[in-house]
């Protein structure tokens, strides 16, 4: 706070903040973002904060860019990024799950991915394709319509608050982030089979391509 204070008593035209907060506790590190942003709201100045924390980056920017190789790769707000990562490596360093690879068929004027011994359907160009399945957009199946079923055995069940992020060992291991009432309705116990659904919409497919690239920003 005190070196904060230092260089905003200098009136600048611009904050380099290079991990401000990465030696405090969560709650502290929290307050402090807060801060942040009302300082950032109060200056009307813009602000480069850079950091290794998706949730640090959540609490203060409102554009993102993920850097790899020296290079940014991909730039857009942080809902924006965990919904539509570009690529694989993007994926990776956000810690999405359900990243998959498959190949892309077409039936009937449909296509699937075939992946892990399942046909996924969803809206993808004919080829090899790196996929996610969005976890926060699966649901219990059980009764439920939907395009996509994937059956398997609980792994897993941990409880945060008002979720339960559920693990699913089977033909394509599934995470999946549930309403915690749901998933407690069903008295879930370790090793029971289990189903999964989801949208073709919560299948988001990338592109192919390394982390630096002629369609990447070196800097």
């Amino acid at each position: 706070r005190v070196s904060l204070a230092r260089a905003l008593a200098s009136h600048p035209r611009a904050l380099l903040l290079d991990e401000p907060v990465s030696a405090l506790d969560e709650s502290t590190r929290d307050s402090v973002c807060r801060e942040l942003l009302r300082i950032h709201r109060m200056f009307h100045i813009p602000v480069i904060h850079v950091c290794h924390s998706s949730e640090e980056t959540r609490l203060v920017a409102s554009r993102m860019a993920v850097m790899g190789d020296g290079c940014i790769v991909q730039t857009d707000t942080p809902d924006n990024l965990f919904e539509r990562p570009a690529s694989p490596f993007v994926a990776r360093f956000l810690r999405i799950e359900n990243l998959f690879a498959g190949d892309v068929l077409r039936q009937d004027g449909a296509s699937f991915i075939r992946c892990g011994g399942c046909d996924i359907r969803a809206d993808a160009p004919e080829g090899t394709a790196d996929f996610i399945i969005r976890s926060w957009q699966v649901d219990l199946g059980a009764g439920r319509p939907a395009a996509n079923r994937i059956r398997g055995r609980l792994r897993e069940a941990a409880y945060a608050g008002p979720v339960a992020r559920l693990q699913i060992d089977g033909p394509l291991p599934l995470v999946a982030q549930v309403a915690r009432r749901d998933a407690e309705a069903l008295r879930l116990t370790t090793g029971q089979d289990i189903e999964l659904s989801f949208p073709p919409e919560a299948v988001h497919v990338m592109q192919r391509r390394p982390a630096c690239g002629p369609d990447t920003e070196r800097s």
